[in-house]
């Protein structure tokens, strides 16, 4: 006699699919905006060459693990940014020169005490001048960056006059002297 064995559910739903065909599972990559990133509610927007910077410095901070790294990928890619001078500014104005001492009296008084009175005259961008204690001129002003756009030598080579730009355009002419 045979034995009957009776099939599960499980096992009649098995056999019964080996004759269904399975559908194909294939990879889909979603597909990436570069222009416009966007979020619920937020939307961000760069002009080309601020982006153009800013994949720059990711591609040059992924690459600087160290420091040592990063000095080395800084010298690769070294790029002169011109050369660089620094002028006065007193009050918003830029000093273009400045004089001798017109006065330059330094005496000890009677009593011990040093007295001084040290005079200049300063040259605004503006083609003003000011008389200024001397002190008053070296504690009072601030520098700017400028950028040297051209050098020009005297016939003797004695005197060297600069053309300088700011980064707002503004341009000076300035002799070596007043040139920090």
């Amino acid at each position: 006699m045979e034995k009957e064995t009776k099939k599960t559910a499980f096992e009649k739903a098995a056999e019964a699919s080996k004759d269904v065909k399975k559908p194909e599972v294939k990879e889909v990559k979603p597909e990436i905006k570069e222009e416009i990133v966007e979020t619920n509610d937020e939307v961000v927007t760069m002009k080309k060459s601020e982006l153009d910077s800013l994949m720059e410095r990711l591609k040059r901070v992924e690459f600087a693990s160290s420091k040592a790294h990063l000095a080395k990928y800084d010298e690769k890619d070294k790029k002169d940014p011109g050369k660089t001078i620094k002028l006065r500014m007193i009050d918003g104005k830029v000093v273009i020169g400045w004089s001798d001492m017109i006065t330059n009296d330094c005496e000890k008084n009677q009593n011990g005490v040093w007295k001084e009175d040290q005079k200049v005259e300063i040259l605004y961008e503006d083609g003003k001048k000011e008389i200024m204690d001397f002190i008053t001129f070296n504690k009072r002003y601030t520098q700017i960056e400028t950028r040297v756009l051209s050098e020009t030598k005297s016939a003797d080579g004695s005197k060297i006059t600069y053309k300088l730009t700011t980064d707002d355009g503004r341009e000076y002419d300035v002799d070596d002297t007043f040139a920090n």
